[in-house]
């Protein structure tokens, strides 16, 4: 072998493994891309849910969970999305309404369901969570029922205030 056969197979070989260097990068572009392309969708679906959750919460605060029961009827997303289901209670149920409220919207019934709830803790830590015949979480031990009656007057007039969060921060609804 002489020097040119030695030259010759050097800048193959640099050639091969610039090919195998430009065929990673492509490679890692194109991960790189699609990881974009997911993280892109999740944060559109984030963006979505978070604002059905700001009109949940700013329809709590005029006192119209009608607005939050058609929502959650005609999207399914927002009936997902929400942490309670909520239903208008039909009129041959209605017993609880004052004769001189009847048809009053700010004091028709809604039923609430909880759908979503965070977990609670007990005295030594411990997540604390019962399942009800469906499967899905209750609040019994907390003290909160995993279904109740509301109505929008309610609503509107006590959804304003001061909530502390697990985090330790404090959220206002003003």
């Amino acid at each position: 072998m002489d020097k040119k056969d030695v030259k010759k197979g050097f800048q193959e070989a640099q050639k091969e493994m610039k090919e195998d260097q430009i065929k990673h990068v492509k490679e890692l572009a194109k991960r790189t891309l699609k990881k974009q392309e997911i993280i892109t969708r999740e944060r559109d679906d984030a963006n979505k849910k978070l604002a059905i959750l700001k009109k949940d919460i700013q329809d709590l605060k005029e006192g119209r969970l009608d607005r939050i029961e058609e929502r959650q009827k005609k999207d399914p997303l927002a009936l997902k999305t929400s942490v309670a289901k909520i239903e208008k209670v039909p009129e041959d149920k209605v017993k609880e309404i004052h004769h001189h409220h009847y048809g009053d919207r700010w004091y028709w019934p809604y039923h609430i369901t909880w759908l979503a709830q965070p977990p609670y803790y007990d005295s030594m830590g411990s997540i604390v969570t019962t399942t009800d015949a469906t499967g899905g979480l209750t609040l019994e031990t907390s003290g909160i029922a995993a279904t109740f009656t509301l109505n929008c007057s309610v609503a509107k007039d006590f959804t304003a205030g001061a909530y502390a969060m697990e985090n330790g921060t404090t959220s206002y609804i003003t």
